[in-house]
């Protein structure tokens, strides 16, 4: 029977351990990224918010591994990660949401709209997501679309005074051919 011991790499890490480090180093490429962002270095801030998400990619390659049959004590082992996974999946939902926007900032609103699409994968309640994804779609000219998800983020958060005021504006949006929104 396997125990916590075979289940370290050569380097004497368990299988836990490594599953902490990717999620650490996830957060420093979280925190990296929001400094690239603040400091306007927007294609930095992408690509280290992308690092972190593959690093993330990397722990659901690693639950395929675990799909396999298993000794009773690896499933034990296994429980105690149910925590890092939901704390794996919320950071990949908050990284891919600031992702968006930083597309967003570079102009790029259909790449904007598809980060959004897979932080709501992640985080279907996530009300940044859907207001990103409502830029994303202004900037690609998809007003209807950006109605929706304003009034789908307000609907979820009705004391949000910027999505109310987003979607009082959409009421104003068309005046004369032109979009004010």
């Amino acid at each position: 029977m396997a125990s916590a011991e075979d289940n370290r790499d050569g380097g004497g890490n368990t299988a836990g351990d490594e599953w902490s480090k990717c999620i650490q180093r996830a957060e420093k490429c979280k925190a990296e990224g929001n400094g690239a962002f603040s400091e306007k270095k927007y294609e930095e801030a992408e690509k280290i918010y992308g690092y972190g998400i593959a690093l993330l990619a990397l722990l659901d390659k690693e639950e395929l591994h675990h799909s396999l049959p298993r000794s009773a004590e690896e499933i034990e082992i296994e429980k105690t990660h149910v925590g890092s996974r939901d704390a794996a999946q919320e950071l990949r939902a908050t990284l891919r949401s600031n992702r968006a926007m930083a597309l967003l900032r570079l102009g790029k609103g259909k790449e904007c709209v598809s980060e959004c699409d897979l932080a709501l994968q992640d985080k279907p309640h996530c009300g940044k997501a859907l207001y990103r994804r409502a830029k994303g779609h202004v900037l690609e000219k998809r007003f209807d679309r950006a109605a929706v998800d304003l009034q789908t983020a307000l609907q979820r958060d009705p004391t949000n005074k910027v999505w109310s005021t987003l979607c009082f504006l959409r009421n104003l949006e068309l005046q004369d051919g032109e979009v004010y929104l």
